[in-house]
């Protein structure tokens, strides 16, 4: 990992809230298991139909909290990225309505992801209830089966169609809890990054290095062109701010550098440098925010501008309630 822990430990909540939401719903599922080979038919289609109702006010919840803790996130991982190229610059961070522009964006589409994944735990519990439901119609819910042979088709059949958030072109079926993961780590680190390459256009920053795991490919995990140590410029960087998802590229700025000819000829920094660079800029964030509050949070600002996301704790956006009232 080449960002700084700040990035992975300021979203740990959001992740682990989320988790523990996923959790409950695959309870649901085993309860469902656990007691269906005793339930007769009809009483099976109501379980069915319960056990959908439970799950959609689990993915409700689900909502809430990725209201309460998304733009916390996006902000603060913007942040440190533009502390680091601050700090990687001698020189202090700035922020401007551009910034609030950069953060509100990065929110909205992390949370038009969660609220994608969401609705495909709605959708797929409301597939598997339809599916079990015209099995019921053909052979009565299994009836004519022992309680054991009931129980191993149910279980085949969760298996095969039970709740997921998203299902990829492959068929791969992926739970909220792996995907909410993946989506949050992917959108901070972009975050990072992106903050990183705004401060560095204020700075006059055009040359950058890019810090990257030792086997990861430029544009993609397995390109074969590696990028760490890669010397490019704004534009080829904000290019490819990170080359996969859950990716961890941090990109630093070298002032050092003012020509193609130098960046031919410059060597990359050591990774103890990178790392004392780090330590730093979370430092000098820190103590910036200790010494002189802010006039209002970049989280409250983002909150109030147009509108756009109103994630206070408990309230639900404008954008939330009409995708509720639309899929309700």
């Amino acid at each position: 990992m080449t960002q700084p822990p700040s990035i992975e430990a300021m979203t740990r909540q959001l992740r682990d809230d989320i988790d523990a939401v996923w959790l409950r719903i695959l309870a649901e599922q085993d309860e469902l298991a656990r007691v269906w080979g005793d339930l007769p038919g009809p009483v099976r289609v109501h379980r069915l139909m319960l056990m959908q109702a439970h799950i959609r006010d689990l993915a409700d919840s689900a909502d809430e909290l990725a209201a309460q803790w998304v733009t916390t996130s996006m902000h603060g991982a913007y942040e440190a990225g533009a502390w680091a190229t601050a700090t990687a610059s001698a020189t202090g961070a700035a922020f401007t309505a551009a910034d609030l522009d950069a953060v509100t964006f990065l929110a909205q589409d992390l949370m038009g992801d969660l609220l994608a994944a969401t609705q495909g735990v709605r959708e797929s519990v409301k597939t598997l209830v339809r599916d079990l439901t015209r099995d019921w119609v053909r052979n009565k819910l299994y009836t004519g089966m022992t309680a054991e042979q009931a129980g191993v088709q149910l279980a085949a059949n969760l298996a095969e169609h039970g709740v997921a958030a998203i299902t990829y072109s492959n068929g791969r079926r992926v739970g909220l809890s792996t995907y909410t993961d993946m989506a949050v780590r992917t959108k901070t680190a972009e975050a990072y990054q992106i903050g990183g390459f705004n401060q560095g256009d204020r700075l006059g920053i055009e040359w950058w290095e890019v810090m990257d795991g030792a086997t990861c490919g430029w544009t993609s995990h397995d390109d074969t062109q590696q990028a760490n140590g890669m010397i490019v410029d704004t534009n080829t960087a904000r290019s490819y701010p990170i080359s996969h998802p859950n990716c961890r590229r941090s990109t630093t700025p070298r002032p050092d550098i003012a020509s193609k000819d130098e960046a031919r000829r410059a060597k990359p920094t050591s990774t103890e440098a990178q790392r004392a660079d780090q330590a730093q800029a979370e430092a000098n964030r820190a103590a910036a925010q200790a010494r002189t509050p802010r006039r209002i949070s970049l989280d409250r600002q983002v909150a109030r501008q147009r509108g756009v996301l109103n994630l206070r704790a408990g309230t639900l956006s404008a954008a939330q309630m009409r995708h509720r009232a639309l899929t309700a």
